[in-house]
């Protein structure tokens, strides 16, 4: 009895833990969402139904969701949706037990497009969000003076004085920094930093009125003034993201070739994922960018628990079966186990990863490497695991070049170059012809059906009926690709490319007047959409690391010009993709 307690722990290890052998899985692309009904997908259908009496029960269940996908597509009343009616009837009864419970395959946006969100008007006191909306819409429409005004009139009133708290107070302050930025007024964004700070000494809003002071007065000349306040402010924002921005311009407000400026250069190049930064870095001490050396990581026998050894063997198996939105399902379960302990879970998260890829949801597998290298997808995971060369060689591995052929013929042809044109895509899919956005941007490159609509004028090609053709991989990146052609015509640098690509030129216009005499690292950081600034940091990101990806690791460095082109006095409007 005493010998089968001490044993009774080992045996209960043995059946909650099971070891996975990995196979070897490649990259699926959709051309176009199933939903939409391609030609490939009606293929599939004909197929399996002239082999219906020998179906497998994985192919009879990928029989039955392709009927349902045929029957979203037809008017209920129609004659062949009562025929699939009973086909799916005779079906179901076998497909019952491989039905996965839980939320449908999610659309992608992008892999850390998040960032940068639109911003929430909360306020402790209702009557304030009115009159801060109205001067959030005046500078969010570049009429400064106007929003200046609101904002002045706002913190004047008895509302503001007397009832708002300090979070409320610290918004509008951040808004009024910023209309007396754009507007240069620097004497009005050194009180309202003030101000903040006596709200809040380490508030988000203190930190980023604070940084772009400390930029203000380093674009001036005053590097040692502009060190001291950046290195003085508090910094609630811990994030690599940040960290690796703070880095960064210590090193810029550092004297050249100093052992201070050494030493933020060794924290910037001890990040993980070196990219736009490190980038500028290199260009500023006049030497191409490396990448990381890549080190293709060995998939081992690794060690996971019995429930989760069934989730990734069954997702194996239907994307063998073509059932990826099913395999996805699964391994979002395994993924949310397997992140509590990411050290222990390294290799399975690994594995995810690429089975996520083999399902062709290309966001997961991305957000899934980024968690391994950062930590920073979960609240009580603040510290990245380890400077990891597997896993920084995953991370570029995820740099995808699908619609190759296509991709590399329309950037020929329309003069952009194939690199940008995925940096982009990239960006705003993570390589998903079915993503929409909030705003109803559609398909791999996500362009908005009035863009469209102007695009396909342009051409004098008729507009279809139905907006389902963006979602078709190769229209979508025709059109995206004519557009960036456009862009590059009246703002001929990729900054302003891809920021004009998110917010639309003419309103970029305005950013590229005000602030185009600086250098492109000051330029990008003074872009006043938050959204917009890390989005160009990204597609900048994605440029660097597609270029090195195809020039053996090497990034030139004069890749990307360091001062953009004189501003135009003026351009016309045109709509943004988003």
């Amino acid at each position: 009895m005493r010998f089968l307690l001490l044993f009774l722990p080992v045996l209960l290890l043995c059946r909650c833990a099971s070891k996975h052998q990995p196979l070897v899985h490649s990259p699926y692309f959709y051309s176009a969402p199933e939903d939409t009904l391609p030609r490939a997908v009606l293929a599939e259908m004909a197929e399996l139904e002239s082999e219906e009496g020998e179906l497998k029960p994985l192919q009879k269940k990928r029989l039955f969701d392709l009927y349902q996908i045929e029957k979203k597509n037809l008017k209920s009343s129609s004659a062949q949706a009562k025929v699939l009616d009973e086909k799916i009837e005779k079906l179901k009864s076998d497909i019952e037990p491989l039905i996965i419970k839980g939320s449908v395959d999610s659309s992608a946006d992008s892999e850390d497009l998040s960032q940068g969100s639109k911003e929430k008007f909360k306020f402790s006191i209702s009557d304030l969000k009115k009159p801060y909306q109205q001067a959030h819409d005046a500078w969010n429409r570049d009429e400064n003076e106007e929003a200046l005004q609101l904002i002045e009139k706002l913190i004047n009133s008895d509302l503001y004085q007397k009832k708002a708290d300090s979070a409320d107070k610290n918004r509008v302050l951040n808004l009024y920094f910023r209309a007396a930025l754009d507007l240069g007024d620097f004497e009005k964004c050194r009180k309202a930093y003030e101000a903040i700070r006596q709200e809040s000494d380490c508030s988000k809003e203190a930190a980023q009125t604070g940084f772009l002071l400390a930029l203000l007065k380093f674009s001036s000349g005053k590097a040692g003034e502009a060190k001291e306040l950046l290195l003085q402010q508090c910094d609630p924002d811990q994030t690599m993201a940040n960290k690796m921005r703070r880095a960064y311009w210590l090193f810029r407000m550092s004297g050249q070739d100093s052992s201070e400026q050494q030493k933020y250069y060794e924290q910037l190049s001890s990040f993980p994922l070196p990219g736009y930064y490190m980038y500028l870095a290199e260009r500023h001490h006049g030497r191409d960018f490396t990448l990381p050396k890549k080190s293709e990581f060995s998939f081992e026998n690794f060690s996971v628990s019995s429930k989760n050894d069934e989730r990734i063997r069954e997702a194996e198996e239907r994307i063998q079966f073509g059932l990826r939105k099913d395999a996805v399902k699964l391994l979002r379960e395994a993924q949310k186990d397997l992140v509590t302990d990411l050290q222990k879970n390294r290799k399975a998260l690994l594995y995810v990863s690429r089975l996520f890829q083999s399902a062709g949801n290309h966001l997961e597998a991305m957000k899934t490497i980024n968690l391994l290298l950062t930590g920073e997808a979960g609240e009580e995971i603040q510290e990245p695991v380890s400077n990891d060369t597997e896993l920084v060689s995953e991370f570029m591995n995820l740099y995808h070049k699908p619609f190759r052929d296509q991709v590399e013929w329309l950037g020929n042809s329309w003069g952009v170059d194939p690199d940008f044109i995925y940096s982009i895509m990239r960006q705003e899919s993570a390589f998903n012809p079915g993503a929409v956005s909030i705003a109803g941007a559609r398909g791999l490159m996500q362009l908005m059906p009035p863009l469209s609509k102007f695009l396909l004028e342009q051409w004098r090609s008729p507009v279809p009926k139905s907006r389902s053709y963006l979602f078709k991989g190769s229209e979508n990146i025709k059109l995206a690709t004519y557009h960036l052609n456009q862009l590059n015509q009246m703002a001929p640098h990729p900054a302003l490319i891809a920021a004009s690509y998110n917010a639309g030129v003419y309103r970029v216009s305005s950013w590229w007047k005000r602030a185009g005499h600086y250098p492109l690292d000051l330029f990008v950081e003074f872009i006043p959409v938050n959204e917009t600034r890390n989005y160009v940091k990204l597609v900048l990101r994605n440029f660097i690391y597609y270029k090195g990806l195809s020039k053996n690791g090497v990034v030139p460095k004069d890749l990307i010009s360091l001062q953009l082109p004189e501003a135009p006095f003026t351009l016309r409007n045109t709509s943004s993709s988003h």
